[in-house]
This record gives structure tokens, C-alpha cells and sequence, in this order.
């Protein structure tokens, strides 16, 4: 499922990534979400060109409603979404559809790569099955929760970039179409939400292209809206089902983008963004939450609100002091030795997936 918006320009080479696949059975929906350049009509060129290509138009309403009308549509036993700036590698969807087929998870994930200068790498050869599943790890439904609130996965949880997912796994989980940012951390959440498990393969086939105007990192008053609204449901929706630590966790982690957000608008030199960051830290200390942080982050907090450009040394000091928690948090969690039941193979064996 490919949402398309004014993007002629690299919609070729996504397309192009898809057709191809080592993988044939496939079919690729195009939501045009109303663009307002040739775009349509490239579309509308490729389907003609390959039949397992089809074409959706509507009026303009985002890259959420696009999503949602390619998941109505969609005929396939899975779903896998990709962006239409962005390239797959060829044995990307047969290596997650063997996956999926071996362990019947609800989601497969093979990760991201970012990629800065626009120029995808050109995979060589034919890729070993076996080599790039073997460091696979399996996440039952309790552990893709802690997973995602915590980072402790090998790739992110919170992004749908280099995800399938087993279509009657999906239910009525949809994108949410009042966000303008941050949907994938919210479609994640919901359908972890439902208690899906997943297998990580980490090899990185989801090439994604990172560039100035790239949407993660927009920096707006309406975005950092959206953003801060999805934040706010996860850490109060995690409280109200008594998973307090997560709860505070998501707290710590809406302080650490207010502090993101606030530097954004500072170089910006953006007052709009200035003045709301700063409404929205004030709001932060009046959550019950708040009081069970600790002192570094209060301090931080303190300093936003009354002696802003200080923020910057000590946010970056604090930014090196989580890269390291997470990554000790990381090993401890790769450490470990994930044990789950072969489902479908009929004699009930139990492997060991390191």
C-alpha cells in the first residue's frame, strides 16, 4: 500500500523497487491523495504497464485516510505499507512472507535504514534465506509492549516502515486520520495493543529517504500538536491499564521531545513554537506523573521555563546520558534467550532464538 502525494519525483524509483521483487504474488495498491501535479497521471501510466498495479484516487485528506482506503481495498492475506519516497530490496517481501509463513506471527519486521544523500544502495547477487533470518527474535504480546515502550527491540516498534502484517490480525485497527504526524507510532500502538505477537528479522530492507523537508522531522506548531497528542494517549492509556512504569516512561519520554521541540524553535528563532512548547511544559508539571521523575528532568523542565537557553548543553548532556541507557537496556534484552513454540510445523517442538 503506496499513499501518493505530488511525488512524481521519486515515485519511480519506489515503484520500481517493488516490481523487483524476488517475491511475484503481489499486488500494489496507489492511493492518490489528491495531487495537484503529474502524479496522477504516472500512476495511472504504470498500471497500465503491469496489472498487478492499481489505482485509487480521492480528494486530498492525508497520508492516514490515504493508508485506510489501501487497507478497504487490499485482496492480500498481508499487508506491508511503504512510502512513496522510499525503496524496498528485492528479497525484502519473500524473506518477511516466509517468515510469516514459518511462525504465523501477527507481524514480521525486517527495520529500516536511513538513507541521507537519496542514492539507494544496488543489492548484488541473490540473498541467503538463512543467513538473513538467523538472527531473528520472536516478541509474544506482553514482550512487543515492553518492546515498544522501552526500545529494547532491535528496530523500532513505533514505525511501520519494513512491517507486514497478517491481514485478520489487523481487525479494525486503522490509522487515525486527525494526525498529521506521528500516525505510525499510533497504528503501532493499537495493534500492539490487541496483543499481537511479532518476529524481528533486522537486515534493513526498508531503505528509507531522509531529506530537508522529510516529515519526521517537521518541525511545526501543528505538528509537534500531533506528535504530543499521540504521546499523551499512549502514557495515559498505559496508566489507566496499571502499567504505571510504563506510564512514567512515556512521561520521561514526552519531556525529552518538549526539550527536542523547544531547541527546534530556538535555532528557528520560530516564537510560535517557543510560546507552545513552553504551555505544554507547564502543563507536563501538573501531571500526576510528573512528581515521580526524577530531579534531572525537573531541573530541565525549570530551566525551559526560566532560563531557556541554557537548555541546550544540558539537553545534549542528557540526550548521550539515554543513548546509553538504551543501549545497556538493549543488551540486556538481546541477552537474553527467547524461547517460543513452533506453531504449524504439528509436533509441537520448542526452539531457542538467540
Amino acid at each position: 500500500i503506496v499513499p501518493v502525494y505530488n511525488s512524481a519525483r521519486y515515485l519511480g524509483d519506489c515503484v520500481e523497487s517493488v516490481l523487483a521483487q524476488t517475491y511475484r504474488h503481489w499486488e500494489l495498491i496507489l492511493v492518490d491523495d489528491g495531487s495537484q501535479n503529474s502524479t496522477k497521471e504516472l500512476c495511472e501510466r504504470m498500471c497500465k504497464q503491469d496489472q498487478r498495479i492499481r489505482l485509487f484516487c480521492r480528494e486530498h485528506r492525508g497520508v492516514s485516510a490515504a493508508r485506510n482506503v489501501g487497507i478497504e481495498n487490499a485482496r492480500g492475506e498481508y499487508l506491508f505499507f511503504l512510502d512513496s519516497d522510499d525503496t524496498i530490496h528485492p528479497a525484502l517481501i519473500e524473506t518477511l512472507c516466509q517468515v510469516m509463513g514459518e511462525s504465523h506471527v501477527a507481524v514480521a519486521m525486517g527495520g529500516c535504514r536511513n538513507i541521507e544523500k537519496g542514492i539507494f544502495p544496488k543489492p548484488s547477487g541473490q540473498p541467503d534465506y538463512a543467513e538473513n533470518v538467523q538472527d531473528k527474535s520472536y516478541l509474544r504480546a506482553h514482550e512487543a509492549m515492553q518492546a515498544f515502550i522501552w526500545n529494547t527491540a532491535e528496530v523500532s516498534l513505533k514505525s511501520i516502515g519494513g512491517n507486514m502484517i497478517r491481514r485478520d490480525a489487523l481487525g479494525s485497527v486503522r490509522f487515525y486520520e486527525d494526525l498529521s504526524h506521528g500516525e505510525d507510532t499510533w497504528f503501532m500502538y493499537q495493534l500492539i495493543c490487541k496483543g499481537v505477537d511479532i518476529m524481528i528479522v533486522p537486515c534493513g530492507w526498508y531503505y528509507y529517504r531522509r531529506y530537508a523537508q522529510s516529515t519526521s522531522k517537521t518541525y511545526s506548531v501543528p505538528s509537534i500538536q500531533s506528535r504530543y497528542r499521540v504521546w499523551q494517549y499512549i502514557r495515559d492509556h498505559e496508566r489507566k491499564n496499571g502499567r504505571t512504569a510504563n506510564a512514567v516512561r512515556c512521561e520521561n519520554m514526552i519531556l525529552n521531545q518538549i526539550m527536542e521541540w523547544y531547541l527546534a524553535g530556538w535555532r528557528k528563532q520560530h516564537s510560535g513554537i517557543k510560546k507552545y512548547v513552553r504551555d505544554i511544559a507547564n502543563a507536563e508539571k501538573r501531571q500526576y506523573l510528573f512528581a515521580k521523575l526524577g530531579w534531572w528532568a525537573k531541573l530541565l523542565v525549570w530551566l525551559l521555563l526560566h532560563c531557556g537557553s541554557l537548555c541546550g548543553i544540558l539537553y545534549a548532556f542528557t540526550c548521550i546520558v539515554l543513548v546509553r541507557q538504551a543501549d545497556g537496556a538493549r543488551r540486556r534484552m538481546t541477552g537474553k534467550k527467547a524461547v517460543y513454540k513452533e506453531r504449524g510445523n504439528g509436533n509441537g517442538h520448542v526452539g531457542i532464538i538467540t
